[in-house]
């Protein structure tokens, strides 16, 4: 999702705080540790993204003229 859509990081981020929040709540442990191995993957995806569109189209917008 992170690599299609624009708000995809913004979804992977609501879903590690809500997992976080629920194993801080449970008493488990490392719960922040969960939540940021959670958020690793789709960080790395968004990232690769941008570096592609930065490279390939020299904008940060992937198709920012009319």
């Amino acid at each position: 999702m992170c690599l299609n859509r624009p708000d995809g990081p913004l979804f992977a981020g609501a879903a590690a705080l809500s997992v976080t929040a629920l194993r801080l709540a449970g008493g488990r442990s490392r719960p922040f540790a969960t939540g940021l191995l959670l958020l690793l993957l789709p960080v790395a995806l968004s990232t690769a993204q941008l570096v592609f569109r930065l490279v390939y189209y020299g904008e940060w917008v992937p198709t920012p003229r009319w």
